[in-house]
């Protein structure tokens, strides 16, 4: 196996949208709330996606830190990694950016990617090495990077 390729392919996964479970519940005078509460402009779901996806493929690529090597990983350390790691923040991803407020005219397009990942996500759940043999997530991957994301989606 190369140096994870799960560290290359999770840092492709579209990782739009938070990675979950790490925020305290918001109030109702919450700047994050009111963002999350009315459509955003293209500009502002990219930006937030993007920043969203930075945070969480630093904690994907961490998943290669277990690994006793890193260039080397076991086949029970990959499985590890995209079970414990990969899953569930693109789970989480996948949930944040649902609640996110697409522009009306371009809640088709998310709502395809979002789709793509759901459906790359079933896929590696049923055999993490999956993912060695190719992108699960290419599709949701071209449909970011086309939209305008640079992180998300990102090789």
């Amino acid at each position: 196996m190369k140096k994870l390729a799960i560290a290359t392919v999770l840092a492709c996964c579209v990782s739009l949208s938070g990675c979950g479970g790490d925020d305290e519940p918001a109030k109702s005078d919450d700047k994050a709330s009111e963002t999350r509460d009315q459509t955003l402009t293209k500009a502002e779901l990219i930006e937030q996606g993007d920043a969203i996806c930075k945070a969480s493929n630093e904690k994907i690529d961490a998943a290669d830190d277990r690994f006793i090597d890193p260039e080397n990983p076991t086949e029970a350390e990959f499985r590890a990694a995209v079970n414990d790691t990969l899953v569930p923040e693109v789970k989480g991803q996948v949930e944040d950016l649902r609640a996110l407020k697409a522009p009306a005219e371009d809640a088709a397009t998310i709502n395809e990617m979002l789709d793509s990942i759901e459906s790359g996500l079933v896929e590696v759940e049923a055999d993490p090495l999956a993912i060695l043999q190719g992108d699960p997530f290419a599709d949701a991957n071209k449909i970011a990077q086309d939209y305008g994301f640079e992180v998300c989606g990102a090789s």
